[in-house]
């Protein structure tokens, strides 16, 4: 049986929780820079699934929160300023590392038209299709081969407000 780490999607999964979490300084800005207003809120992850092209949903939160039972203690916050800010208990920084290096410190993300762009400093861009509905955030993102063509599947991250 493979690890949790080396099964396709999983990986993205905690990629983009540390992206996420360690992407931006914080910042008090009035105005709502980063776009839909109703994202400017602290989420916490609450479920993780697959949609195959087939349409068949595999839910995967009961593995990932068995590999990382730490995953939600996890709080992001979408800023007005357009930042990214997040926080982690002190077992969940030991047990998935110190993942600031990734993304540099510093990023920003950008919501119109149910689309979210996560912007990083080292030039990487995440892009999602986002669904609110009242206090649960769920992100879409389509799987891609390693030529990054699309595989027909869909990791979707859900986060509810904290």
């Amino acid at each position: 049986m493979r690890t949790f780490l080396r099964q396709p999607g999983q990986t993205a999964f905690v990629v983009l929780l540390t992206l996420l979490l360690f992407s931006c300084k914080k910042s008090d800005e009035p105005t709502a820079l980063g776009g839909d207003p109703a994202l400017m809120a602290t989420w916490r992850v609450s479920a993780y699934a697959v949609k195959d092209a087939n349409g068949v949903t595999s839910d995967l939160t009961p593995l990932v929160f068995a590999q990382f039972p730490c995953l939600s203690d996890i709080r992001v916050t979408f800023n007005a300023d357009g930042s990214i800010t997040g926080s982690s208990t002190a077992a969940c920084s030991s047990v998935l590392g110190d993942a600031s290096a990734l993304v540099g410190g510093k990023g920003n993300w950008q919501a119109s038209g149910g689309k979210l762009t996560i912007n990083t400093a080292d030039g990487s861009k995440q892009e999602y299709t986002y669904q609110l509905t009242g206090t649960t955030l769920q992100l879409s993102q389509p799987t891609l081969d390693a030529s990054g063509k699309p595989t027909g599947d869909v990791r979707q991250y859900t986060f509810t407000k904290a």
